[in-house]
């Protein structure tokens, strides 16, 4: 396992107590692009990191999991109005 997915599995406490971004460069010297780049490899790979405004933690419960879905599926929608409002232009 990577090694920030191992911090984040042993140290978030669940929703109320995420491990932010900037923790995870401070402890990682590493930038938020590379973060994104290895939470989003391990979710590929079935690792329940989850996610709120505060940050990122590990869980297994249902809940999390639905709610970071919702809002990776909310992304997905906002960057294909994005996308259709570029094409809009080149019509």
């Amino acid at each position: 396992m990577n090694p920030i997915i191992c911090f984040i599995k042993e140290n978030s406490r669940g929703y109320n107590y995420p491990i932010s971004s900037s923790q995870i460069s401070a402890a990682f010297n590493v930038s938020g692009i590379e973060i994104r780049k290895r939470i989003n490899e391990a979710r590929c790979a079935g690792e329940p990191i989850c996610s709120c405004s505060n940050g990122y933690f590990y869980s297994e419960k249902e809940e999390d999991i639905k709610r970071t879905i919702d809002s990776l599926q909310g992304r997905i929608m906002k960057q294909e109005n994005a996308i259709s409002g570029l094409k809009s232009r080149l019509v």
